[in-house]
Formats: structure tokens, C-alpha cells, sequence
């Protein structure tokens, strides 16, 4: 399998012209047995769509990363919304698979508004994708979400919030979950405590490898009890 990175759209002409597209593809397709690239919606279309996936078994990633357009508005700033990601879906559907990516804990959303956006997210994108993949935020230099950070208004979202995202998620979806949080473990990316962060960020990987819930049953630390409080008082803080 080989997935490629862009950054930003692979059907994006302007990113990576039509010619392109398709001899990557038709390359790729005599040698894997998947190839997977990023788009967004408004870069799908039918007749793109069904003539890359004759050339290779191809998987089209969205980032949807929340199905509450008001999230995607004023927390994400992504530039569109669920319809227009409903509507990439449509086409996407009749020709190939589908990875949507879930967004955790965007900034203005308390933690226990964060997890119920993503399990409600989970439940919406999969209805239509084989595979979910769920990203907490991380901070990166020189973001807007790096200048609340440092103003001690935003706190990356706690490994707790990832599990339990998870474990919900699987209530709901027969979709492949999968989570590899970015910066996991430290100041700059999800975090429990120094005591469990290892361990809890393990779990997360072996779910992601077998989608047995049961890695996460033997889990606890003292931090627990600590995130549970705050998903009581955070909003009553606001």
C-alpha cells in the first residue's frame, strides 16, 4: 500500500496536474494493492474519480474533521461544509473507498464538547467510510492555536478524551478506527501525565492494529480522576 502525502489535494490540478495523477496511479496500480491519497471535496469529480480508480485500487482521504458546521465555521476555518462533503462522498462511493479524518478537539470546544463532536462525527462520516481516522490536535508554530496555547486558554486534548473517543466510536461505526496521535506524550500534542502517557499512547496503537476494545479495560492512573473532574467543571468555567 502507498499512501501519498500532499498536504493539501492530490486532484488538485494545481498541486499536481492531470497527467500526474494518472501515471502515479497507473504506476502504483501494477505494484500495491492500494493506493491512497488527500483531497478536498470541492477537487472531486466523476469523471476524475472513476478514471483514476481503472488505473489502481484507490482510497480517497477526506478531512471532514467535524460533522457540526458551526465547529468547521468558527473553530476550524476549513472552507466548507458537511454538504459539500456529502456530495464528494456521492461520487466517491461508485468508484472507490473512502477515509474520512476526524478532528479532536479544535480550539473554542470544551474537552467533553470535543469528544461528543468527534463520537457524533464518527457516527455521521461512518456511514460512508471504510476507515476513520481520528487526529487530536497538536500545537504547531506560529498558529493561531499556538498563541491561546501560550495564553493558557487552550490545552491539547487529554489521551483519556483519544480512548474514550474510540471506544464510543466502535459502539457506532463498522468503520476502521485508527489513531496515531501526533506529539503524543508531550507539552505540544495529546497528553495524560509523565506515569501513563507511554502506556496509554501503546493501547492506542495496538486498537488501532486489532479494533479489540479490550486493550483499553486494564487502563488507569491517577490522572484519570483528574480528567474526569475537569469534563464536570470545564464549563462552568467558560
Amino acid at each position: 500500500m502507498v499512501k501519498i502525502f500532499t498536504s493539501g489535494s492530490f486532484l488538485d490540478e494545481n498541486e499536481v496536474s492531470e497527467k500526474i495523477q494518472e501515471k502515479i496511479c497507473e504506476t502504483l496500480g501494477k505494484k500495491t494493492k492500494k493506493v491512497i491519497v488527500e483531497s478536498r471535496p470541492e477537487f472531486v469529480n466523476k469523471e476524475k474519480v472513476k478514471k483514476l480508480s481503472q488505473l489502481c485500487n484507490l482510497e480517497i482521504a477526506v478531512g471532514l474533521e467535524s460533522a457540526n458546521d458551526n465547529v468547521l465555521k468558527y473553530s476550524i476555518n476549513k472552507g466548507f461544509g458537511l454538504k459539500d462533503y456529502i456530495k464528494a462522498v456521492e461520487i466517491i462511493k461508485n468508484f472507490c473507498s473512502l477515509k474520512t479524518y476526524i478532528l479532536l478537539k479544535p480550539p473554542f470546544l470544551t474537552e467533553k464538547e470535543s469528544i461528543q463532536d468527534a463520537v457524533n462525527t464518527a457516527k455521521t462520516a461512518g456511514e460512508h467510510s471504510s476507515s476513520l481516522s481520528f487526529n487530536p490536535v497538536n500545537i504547531q508554530k506560529n498558529t493561531f492555536v499556538e498563541f491561546l496555547w501560550k495564553r493558557n486558554e487552550y490545552r491539547t486534548p487529554w489521551l483519556w478524551s483519544v480512548v474514550e473517543v474510540l471506544k464510543e466510536s466502535k459502539k457506532i461505526t463498522k468503520a476502521r478506527l485508527m489513531c496515531s496521535p501526533t506529539g503524543g506524550g508531550t507539552r505540544r500534542g495529546a497528553r495524560n501525565c509523565p506515569k501513563c502517557d507511554k502506556k496509554i499512547l501503546s493501547a492506542i496503537q495496538d486498537f488501532s492494529l486489532t479494533q479489540n476494545v479490550s486493550v483499553f479495560n486494564a487502563l488507569y492512573c491517577e490522572c484519570k480522576e483528574e480528567w474526569l473532574d475537569s469534563l464536570e467543571v470545564e464549563g462552568f468555567m467558560q
